[in-house]
């Protein structure tokens, strides 16, 4: 198991961006088999410290490294970066300013409830 965070933070159009995500994570969902969860999460009212509204939050488990590096290079992801990568901040031909971690599971489960 491949287990990823990483936040990009919206910069222009939030209302179209946020409709954007909710296509990318389907045709993910439908098109990555390796792709075991795809959760794109914007903060909660009750966030300590507040934070921005404009965060988006990704939590992403694949089922190794290899899933992971496709789904960099396929075609839902790449697609969403060309067509909206200008509406965060970085932007431009690098591609949205993001943070990303890897993590290495050791405890807890996963009851696979959907929002």
């Amino acid at each position: 198991m491949y287990v990823t965070t990483g936040k990009w933070y919206i910069k222009k159009n939030r209302a179209k961006v946020l409709r954007a995500l909710k296509e990318l994570a389907r045709k993910v969902e439908s098109t990555e088999p390796g792709t075991l969860t795809y959760r794109i999460h914007t903060p909660g009212e009750d966030s300590l410290p507040p934070a921005s509204p404009n965060e988006v939050v990704f939590v992403e488990v694949y089922t190794d490294e290899k899933a992971f590096l496709a789904h960099l290079k396929g075609k839902p992801f790449t697609e969403f970066v060309e067509r909206y990568g200008d509406l965060f901040v970085g932007g431009a031909k690098s591609g949205p300013f993001m943070t990303f971690e890897q993590l290495e599971p050791f405890a807890g489960f996963s009851r696979h409830a959907r929002p």
